[in-house]
């Protein structure tokens, strides 16, 4: 059984794993982890299973700050996690991150509801914390995942687009400086030439 486990199993679940879409999950899921943390941590406090230590908090007034402390912290983990796997799709490739995650953060939050109920209401020009929690976090790990593909490959193209362009300028100035009646005698200097 261990045999098959180790043969059969393990390969196809480890190339899985080491794919680059999974790398940034994993590597950008950690930018969201000590919101995590702080967040529990507060939320533990907030609902202390004493109750005579839950009656003290509430009236010093410090359960009100708990309950804030962990609605924030709590409450923007998608947000953070849409960022930080994009900003980590980038950087695990070469390129600077903080672009890919601001442009995952902005995909991420136009998905978002462009208006919320209030009082039978609909009001527009805010963002609802419901989706910035845990119900916004599978289109914040799909969203930073397809911005990081498609900022790459639009990177890549355009480095590549780049180097050809200084690989062929560089070809034809050393071309141009075998030539006894080029543009040097006609008053041109080559970088005119190749722009």
């Amino acid at each position: 059984m261990s045999e098959f486990i180790n043969d059969k199993v393990i390969p196809p679940v480890m190339s899985f794993i080491n794919t680059k879409p999974m790398q940034a999950l994993k590597d950008g899921l950690l930018y969201s982890m000590p919101l995590m943390i702080v967040g529990s941590v507060f939320l533990l406090l907030q609902q202390f299973p004493i109750a005579a230590v839950g009656e003290f908090l509430t009236s010093v007034g410090l359960y009100d700050i708990f309950t804030t402390t962990y609605a924030n912290t709590f409450n923007i983990m998608s947000l953070i996690a849409a960022m930080g796997i994009a900003y980590t799709y980038a950087k695990n490739e070469g390129f600077e991150g903080m672009p890919a995650a601001v442009i995952s953060l902005s995909v991420w939050l136009m998905s978002q509801p462009q208006s919320v109920m209030f009082n039978e209401e609909a009001v527009g020009g805010v963002v609802d914390r419901t989706w910035l929690a845990g119900q916004g976090m599978v289109g914040a790990l799909v969203f930073g995942v397809i911005v990081g593909i498609i900022l790459l490959l639009v990177l890549e193209k355009r480095y590549h687009d780049q180097n050809a362009c200084r690989r062929a300028s560089r070809c034809c100035q050393r071309v141009h400086s075998f030539d006894p009646c080029g543009s040097h005698h006609r008053g041109m200097d080559s970088d005119h030439l190749y722009r």
